[in-house]
C-alpha cells in the first residue's frame, strides 16, 4: 500500500483512480489532521467486508 497526501490525491485524482482500476494498487491517503483513509479496488473491499462481518458475528455470539 502506497501512502500519499490528500493534496497529491486531489491534484492527481484521475491518475490514482486509474492506477487502482487498472493495476489493483492500494493507497493510504493521509489527511491533514493525521488521520487516513484507504483507496482499494472494490473487488478486494468485498472480500474484506465479508471477513469483517464474519468476525463481528463471531465476536457478538461469544459475548452473548
Amino acid at each position: 500500500m502506497k501512502t500519499i497526501s490528500f493534496k497529491d490525491f486531489e491534484q492527481h485524482f484521475e491518475d490514482f483512480i486509474d492506477d487502482v482500476i487498472e493495476n489493483g494498487r492500494h493507497y493510504r491517503i493521509e489527511l491533514e489532521d493525521g488521520s487516513a483513509v484507504a483507496l482499494i479496488p472494490y473487488k478486494e473491499y468485498e472480500v474484506l467486508k465479508n471477513a469483517y462481518e464474519d468476525w463481528l458475528e463471531e465476536t457478538n455470539s461469544v459475548e452473548n
